[in-house]
């Protein structure tokens, strides 16, 4: 049996694209207030697992690793206090979560 870090409850309440930069779109990924207090490192499997679900279209796209890395960054630096939404960049590859946490998610 595996524990559920989000305890059955949603963690992401929606997933949109912003285009206002064309040859960047960014995900944005909106949390729950449940999401906000359960944000810690055992939950991040959790958290990522509903932004593909929930992405609207081009799921692809936003199903990669660097975009996984992006958002736990955000989990990681405390984002979900200050921040409504957590924005991922598809045009950012750095490859490792220690990679994007020293450029502050960017």
């Amino acid at each position: 049996m595996v524990a559920d870090p989000g305890l059955g409850k949603a963690l992401v309440q929606k997933v949109q694209w912003s285009y206002a930069y064309k040859k960047d779109p960014r995900l944005m990924v909106f949390p729950t207030g449940w999401s906000r207090v359960w944000a810690g490192s055992l939950t991040w499997y959790a958290h990522w697992s509903e932004v593909p679900s929930k992405t609207p279209d081009h799921k692809s796209r936003a199903n990669t690793n660097d975009m996984k890395l992006q958002l736990w960054c955000h989990l990681d630096l405390g984002a979900q206090f200050w921040k409504d939404s957590y924005n991922l960049d598809t045009s950012l590859h750095r490859g490792r979560l220690d990679a994007y946490t020293s450029h502050r998610c960017n």
